[in-house]
């Protein structure tokens, strides 16, 4: 069964809008479409940087070790997430044998890194806030770091109320 999210009286009201919305034509695509564009802004201001001369593709000279986390976790559950589902649809996960819970597990698993890495590109705009050569990109990283988790929490939000009444 699910965890309590789905599961409860608010759940209900949730559910109710997250599905509504989902059964729309245009909902799915414009979900799927606005999660991958938080992936790629999310990642632009870390990986590629510039000054007046020069625009550079930033792959060594990181400041802080949480940054190369930070990018492998974005390219990874991006992967993941349009990896499970096609296209990023929650109707038929690519890999049929799939059950519904290890489809929840893997983007539980994802989200938990999207979280972490936010929470660390949060303390590294605070820390580096007085460098604005670094701090409008980092806020930029920041601020599309955790929109793309909620995004990641619809989408969880959404299968789980999919398959919520076929387990009662």
């Amino acid at each position: 069964s699910f965890p309590p999210l789905a599961q409860g009286p608010f759940s209900q009201t949730l559910c109710e809008f997250v599905m509504g919305c989902y059964h729309m034509r245009e909902i799915p695509y414009m979900l799927n479409a606005l999660h991958v564009l938080l992936h790629f802004g999310a990642l632009f201001p870390m990986t590629i940087m510039w000054n007046s001369d020069l625009i550079y593709i930033q792959i060594v000279n990181f400041r802080h070790w949480w940054q190369v986390f930070a990018i492998i976790t974005l390219t990874f559950t991006l992967a993941v997430s349009k990896a499970v589902f096609i296209g990023g649809l929650i109707e038929k996960p690519l890999i049929g044998h799939w059950n519904k819970q290890r489809v929840m597990g893997i983007y539980g698993f994802c989200l938990v890194f999207i979280l972490i890495s936010a929470g660390l590109q949060t303390w590294t705009t605070v820390i580096t806030a007085a460098d604005s050569f670094y701090a409008a990109r980092y806020i930029t990283a920041t601020c599309f770091t955790w929109a793309l988790s909620i995004t990641w929490v619809l989408f969880m939000v959404a299968y789980a109320c999919k398959y919520r009444d076929v387990d009662e």
